[in-house]
């Protein structure tokens, strides 16, 4: 993060896609989730903050990237625990439910390598 304190903004860069399917499939959700959380915590007062893809918000955009993790996980969670694994047809069908939580959102091609990232870091 780089503060912008004379224009009261802050360059969040890659830690938040403002409305962008990020790019989960290293598998590393819940350190991302932990870095935003202390990205919350070191904003100040900002108002405006740029993210690396997407458009520039305000600091919700931080909770908007926490829950769209959060709510992915979950979803990947619950196959893995109706199936053992996400098998292909289970993962085409998570593919297109965040796609309908999420319609419109760039990088909709990504959501199934998201899919696998994170299901390899639940079963790790």
């Amino acid at each position: 993060m780089i503060a912008l304190p004379q224009m009261d903004a802050v360059i969040i860069s890659d830690l938040v896609y403002n409305r962008v399917h990020p790019w989960l499939a290293e598998g590393r959700s819940l350190k991302w989730l932990a870095a935003l959380q202390a990205a919350a915590a070191h904003i100040g007062g900002a108002s405006a903050l740029y993210a690396g893809h997407g458009a520039p918000g305000t600091p919700a955009i931080i909770t908007e990237q926490a829950a769209y993790i959060t709510t992915v996980r979950d979803l990947v969670e619950s196959r893995l625990r109706l199936d053992g694994s996400v098998t292909e047809a289970g993962k085409m069908a998570l593919v297109e439910r965040i796609g309908a939580l999420y319609p419109g959102w760039p990088l909709a091609m990504i959501i199934g390598m998201t899919v696998d990232g994170i299901a390899a870091e639940c079963l790790a």
